[in-house]
């Protein structure tokens, strides 16, 4: 398990792509930004399982809230 100031997706990604860990614990990580796992699968181009209530609330959802997010992704 890998844990510790792991706030980017890729690294988190690459960590467990490599099998050098087989989870990564975000802990004060998920306290500061409750979403994160949204935000990581946003960035890593997955579509995370949610619940059609929430759905408003990511980018891919409902990208007309998000013009820059998906200009981003671009």
């Amino acid at each position: 398990m890998a844990v510790g100031m792991i706030r980017d997706p890729k690294i988190a990604e690459d960590l467990i792509r490599r099998g050098q860990v087989s989870m990564v614990a975000l802990a004060r990580g998920i306290l500061y930004e409750p979403k994160w796992p949204w935000r990581a699968a946003f960035e890593l181009g997955e579509e995370p399982l949610i619940p059609a209530q929430h759905g408003r609330g990511f980018p891919t959802k409902w990208r007309h809230a998000f013009p820059e997010l998906m200009k981003a992704a671009e």
